[in-house]
């Protein structure tokens, strides 16, 4: 419930919980500024909590820009109102690298040149941006221009560079998703009736199984 809160230039590490963890409601916490912070080796607790986020935000009128995150639960989880999150890198996680729909409806969302990289494995379906529409209404999340690269540890599991589940009108553009071994690129498991998602212009290389994934050059 806060307003015009700066939160840069620091290092948390060694945190089985979250590292930054932005609380209230989306429409009482307003005008969030996150950047350049590094942040290693949290969000992954003992027990039934799996994936937790290194920074998690629903806020109206926030920025998540310029962090590096390494060895995460989720790395950035959002939902809100005019949200960017851009020119983030993140290195190793459980679940997610980028993520949407963690509660309340979501407008404007921006995921603009972040950089993924990660490794599949048996365990968790590992995605390294994942659209959702959670518990509320969405209108309109961007995702350009983002870099995504993984590796899986064998045939039988399926990393994903970017998926859309549910999450109404996305759009998906110009993105990169490199793989060195299984995977898939581009997956859409839902778009919910009466809205639209556009995928255009993305480059996915060296998918060996794919089945579900289009390529475009």
């Amino acid at each position: 419930n806060a307003s015009n809160v700066s939160i840069h230039d620091n290092f948390l590490e060694n945190s089985a919980y979250e590292g930054i963890w932005e609380g209230g409601s989306v429409s009482t916490t307003t005008r969030l500024l996150i950047k350049n912070n590094w942040i290693a080796d949290v969000g992954l607790p003992a027990g039934g909590f799996v994936g937790l986020p290194a920074i998690q935000v629903n806020a109206t009128e926030a920025i998540i820009d310029g962090n590096f995150l390494s060895n995460v639960g989720t790395g950035i989880g959002t939902s809100g109102n005019i949200v960017t999150v851009s020119n983030n890198r993140i290195n190793g996680f459980t679940v997610s690298g980028i993520s949407t729909g963690d509660g309340g409806a979501q407008n404007n969302i921006v995921v603009v040149g972040n950089s993924i990289s990660f490794i599949g494995n048996n365990t968790v379906a590992r995605v390294g941006i994942l659209l959702s529409a959670g518990s509320g209404a969405s209108n309109q999340i961007l995702v350009a221009n983002n870099i995504v690269s993984f590796s899986a540890t064998s045939k039988n599991v399926f990393p994903t560079g970017i998926r859309i589940s549910n999450a109404p009108n996305v759009t998906i553009n110009s993105n990169v998703i490199e793989a060195t071994s299984y995977g898939l690129g581009i997956v859409a498991y839902g778009i919910a009736a009466g809205t639209t998602a556009f995928i255009s212009n993305n480059t996915v290389r060296m998918i060996r199984e794919a089945s579900n994934s289009k390529s475009t050059a």
